[in-house]
């Protein structure tokens, strides 16, 4: 159904990465997650590695119920920005973010290229909630692309970009080749969506 890239650095290297994605091919969609555990290190990988475990585990259940799931969860570790989207069969975009993973759907407009930034709850996972949480939907057409970036990448589709003409695997890299901040852990997921059956 998507076709998917993924970079990321740790700003320190032997600390490893609080920035980490999942990507789930499930019957009649694919889940993809993004959790950048607050600051770096450790601590930071931890709380992201515990919410992206969580969110596998129940993948199939509404995003709503797995991200209070999260907050419950994480509020033994510092807490982390997450942000769950799923491409699903008849070409729905579901998405569910809070905290500061971003992310773009980008997509040809008449011609033209287009995107739409999607919502974000403010708060913290684990630690500061963000009541209440609304499930966006979009309609997606096959070549649609969503770009998710932690805040260790400063990017914003206005600054241009060749990212609907080029692979996700190289979207991903040249988004934080270009646009990685150094200061921070990094992390771009790319995901063009390729449609089904449902889409023809």
């Amino acid at each position: 159904m998507i076709e998917w890239g993924v970079a990321g650095r740790a700003l320190y290297s032997a600390a490893g990465s609080g920035d980490a994605y999942l990507v789930k091919d499930l019957a009649e969609s694919a889940l993809l997650a993004v959790a950048d555990g607050l600051g770096h290190g450790p601590e930071a990988a931890e709380a992201a590695r515990a919410a992206l475990g969580l969110i596998d585990t129940h993948a199939r259940e509404s995003p709503l119920t797995v991200l209070h799931q999260c907050h419950r969860l994480l509020r033994t570790t510092r807490g982390a920005a997450v942000s769950m989207a799923a491409f699903a069969s008849g070409g729905v975009l579901t998405w569910l973010g809070v905290g500061n993973v971003a992310g773009f759907l980008l997509r040809q407009v008449d011609g033209r290229p287009s995107w739409d930034e999607l919502p974000l709850h403010r708060g913290v996972v684990g630690y500061k909630g963000a009541e209440p949480l609304v499930i966006t939907e979009m309609l997606v057409r096959p070549g649609d692309t969503l770009v998710m970036t932690t805040d260790g990448i400063r990017w914003h589709p206005d600054e241009g970009s060749v990212i609907a003409d080029v692979p996700p695997q190289a979207a991903a890299k040249q988004l934080l080749r270009r646009h990685g901040t150094g200061n921070d852990d990094a992390l771009a997921l790319v995901a063009r969506y390729r449609g089904d059956a449902q889409d023809e």
